[in-house]
């Protein structure tokens, strides 16, 4: 497999592919089919696309190859089905929104949180509570 192609020029492994690059389906003589691996591999593969891109050729796999991913879009916005990804990205936006809501109301939770505090500290006793507090020997 990987022994003659070494000796071969970059026209003549163009010329092999797409058939070299692809697993080959063939039929056995009972009738079943048995796969045979590409003749070229996935690194073979790269490194011949950049030395014929390089020297200026077509290159003959291009509608085998997948789509090159956008710059920055995440793995999940680029997936042709739909992916349900993290759920912690999937809630972000929401909790964010939920997060400015919760600190717009802020300052006036913590204005009443201070009156509260302040009452508390100032607050009255009623009758019942100063005649549990107090000393028996008075009544």
């Amino acid at each position: 497999m990987g022994g003659k192609h070494h000796i071969l020029t970059l026209a003549q492994k163009l010329a092999m592919l797409p058939q070299a690059g692809l697993p080959q389906k063939i039929m056995t003589v009972a009738g079943h089919p048995k796969w045979h691996a590409p003749k070229f591999s996935k690194r073979r593969l790269a490194d011949l696309k950049k030395e014929a891109l390089a020297a200026g050729h077509e290159w003959p796999m291009a509608e085998y190859e997948k789509p090159e991913r956008p710059p920055g879009k995440s793995f999940h916005e680029t997936r042709i089905f739909f992916s349900k990804g993290h759920k912690d990205e999937r809630l972000k936006p929401a909790r964010e929104a939920n997060i400015a809501k919760q600190m717009a109301e802020m300052p006036a939770k913590i204005a009443a949180w201070r009156e509260a505090k302040k009452a508390s500290k100032t607050k009255e006793t009623s009758e019942l509570q100063k005649i549990l507090s107090s000393d028996k020997k008075e009544y």
